[in-house]
């Protein structure tokens, strides 16, 4: 029935919006301290996780800006955007970036002495109210999704 199609529709609806107050409301270094604390009682797995999940945030708008100037570049040499040859004429150059920016990012947090079983979080910031509110309604958002 519709009403039976229109509830992962609304769920999905929720779920993108939840998403979308959340990136424009927090900063990805408070994301990552955030995930880092949910993630203590993993050990270091956790802090190695939220390093991975803040490396990625940091990473795929730069990919895909390079996604687009590629896709730009081959278009202009004649190059049709469709088929097999299209994709590997975009995803080779994407790749070739994507590894010279990781190799990049390695050299950088070595030079930096990085190292994984450090503490590297110092955001301890209390809750105030505006977070309890902000929480709530969330929670709100939440109830919604997991009753429809």
């Amino acid at each position: 029935s519709i009403v039976a199609a229109a509830i992962p529709v609304a769920r999905f609806v929720l779920l993108i919006l939840f998403t979308t107050v959340l990136l424009h409301t927090t900063s990805q270094s408070e994301l990552k301290t955030a995930l880092v604390s949910l993630l203590k009682p993993l050990g270091g797995f956790g802090r190695e996780l939220a390093f991975m999940v803040g490396v990625a945030m940091a990473l795929i708008p730069g990919l895909m800006r390079d996604k687009e100037t590629i896709a730009r570049a081959q278009t202009a040499r004649g190059c049709k955007p469709a088929g097999l040859r299209g994709f590997v004429a975009l995803i080779v150059p994407l790749l070739r970036r994507s590894f010279k920016k990781a190799d990049e990012l390695s050299d950088a947090l070595e030079s930096r002495c990085y190292h994984r079983d450090r503490e590297y979080y110092y955001y301890g910031g209390a809750l105030a109210g505006k977070d309890y509110l902000l929480l709530a309604g969330f929670g709100a958002v939440l109830v919604l999704v997991l009753v429809l």
